[in-house]
């Protein structure tokens, strides 16, 4: 199980890395229980990217991730039974798409680099397991 700092709790607007996003609706244990706690609070308000749904849809229409429901099921009524918003690509994620540095940890993933860009140019919190995104200088909620 992964640790939950417990002065994390105190953020109350995230963005879903697609992993934490499947991992909560599926309750896998790889997500600790304080986690799911916070993606609970109905006072948590929580969005998935565009492009996560888009990354869902084509690994598994490439037969790489399996799901437990359909794949328009998942991404309409488990967004809304499970108050997550999806956060558009906008002209201005693109923009910080476009400005942000490649870390020296090499991290290249462009997936992973336009939630980066959402975040910084929202100004929320990443909610991820991914330890290499926090070369780019976002506030993970969940590290």
């Amino acid at each position: 199980m992964i640790p939950f700092p417990a002065w994390k709790t105190f953020v109350k607007v995230s963005l879903l890395d697609t992993h934490v996003f499947l991992w909560f609706l599926s309750d896998d244990p790889k997500l600790s229980s304080e986690a799911k706690r916070s993606l609970e609070d109905s006072e948590h308000r929580l969005y998935l990217s565009a492009i996560s749904a888009f990354e869902i849809s084509i690994k598994h229409g490439l037969g790489k991730l399996p799901l437990k429901v359909p794949l328009e099921e998942l991404l309409t009524r488990q967004l809304e039974m499970n108050r997550i918003e999806l956060l558009p690509i906008l002209p201005k994620h693109l923009v910080a798409y476009a400005t942000l540095p490649f870390p020296a940890n090499g991290h290249r993933d462009p997936f992973d680099r336009l939630l980066v860009a959402q975040a910084k140019s929202e100004e929320i919190a990443l909610f991820t397991l991914d330890d290499a995104l926090a070369e780019y200088g976002i506030s993970p909620a969940w590290a």
